[in-house]
């Protein structure tokens, strides 16, 4: 697997030896610090997102900033500000890889397994 960078706000807590005993999944990725980032079933048809690949840059900042101000014992999100200081902007260093994912996603999962005649496309059937 080649690293990619993907911000985590919370602890998941995933059993990983449940997670290896369970047949029917495939880790697709993998962080030393978070544990299991995605997940998939065998036949790719449903996917497991750990991180927060969606989010857009200021996103978990005004989530960490709002529970920090509520006095919850909380760390700063990983792989989010740089050098894990809260006062500098978030680096939004897990674009590429969002984009990649979402890409990759629709074109194997959606696009490549979309019964459809290319042939027939923009025709009138």
């Amino acid at each position: 697997m080649k690293p990619f960078f993907a911000p985590h706000s919370r602890y998941t807590m995933i059993n990983e030896i449940q997670l290896k005993n369970c047949k029917n999944l495939d880790v697709l990725a993998y962080s030393n610090e978070a544990g299991p980032t995605i997940i998939s079933t065998k036949d790719r048809r449903q996917f497991f997102v750990t991180c927060h690949l969606e989010c857009e840059r200021m996103r978990l900042d005004l989530k960490f900033k709002r529970d920090l101000s509520k006095n919850l014992k909380i760390k700063p999100p990983l792989n989010y500000y740089q050098n894990n200081n809260i006062n500098n902007l978030p680096i939004l260093s897990w674009r590429m890889a969002s984009q990649l994912f979402l890409s990759n996603w629709i074109n194997y999962y959606v696009y490549q397994e979309s019964p459809y005649i290319i042939e027939n496309i923009g025709k009138s059937i």
